[in-house]
């Protein structure tokens, strides 16, 4: 009896093991593409010295796309740590921006930058009639820059015993 339960859990692990064998194709697949999604949220993820950096292109690609960006401002008051480990933190910075634009303008800027990947998103974004100009649009946007900032490995060490290390 004690062979038989054994045996019984022997072939039922030989028959996952045959399942598994036969999707293995699809299993590389996935991980192929898992890796390529990883890659792209990679070249999102900024450092906090290559901020300036994404602000200037973000600038760049509404000058080629004909927004007149008025205001750019990071909001670092509202930042927001999405995810915490030990190498780090990820944390997300909203980057209020106020411009003029036409309709069609924004929505090619808008496309260009998804593109560049330059941000994670946009968190809220609105137009209004301009009175004055009914071909310019007053837009307000607000794009969700995630920069990665390393833990210093003392005060990682101070946070787990719960002293600071000067």
């Amino acid at each position: 009896t004690v062979l038989s339960a054994e045996i019984g859990n022997l072939k039922q692990t030989l028959d996952q093991t045959r399942n598994n064998l036969q999707r293995f194709d699809q299993y590389n697949l996935e991980v192929s593409n898992l890796q390529k999604k990883v890659a792209v949220l990679g070249r999102k993820i900024k450092s906090k010295e290559e901020i300036p950096a994404a602000l200037e292109n973000l600038s760049r690609l509404a000058s080629e796309n004909g927004v007149k960006i008025e205001q750019m401002m990071p909001d670092e008051a509202r930042n927001e740590v999405i995810l915490e480990n030990d190498e780090g933190n990820f944390i997300t910075i909203p980057v209020v921006i106020g411009a003029r634009s036409s309709y069609h303008d924004f929505g090619r800027f808008i496309n260009k930058l998804e593109d560049a990947g330059i941000f994670l998103g946009i968190s809220d974004f609105g137009i209004m009639s301009n009175s004055a100009d009914s071909n310019n649009h007053l837009v307000k946007l607000v794009l969700r820059l995630v920069i990665f900032e390393q833990v210093d490995k003392n005060d990682k060490a101070a946070k787990k015993t719960g002293k600071r290390i000067k």
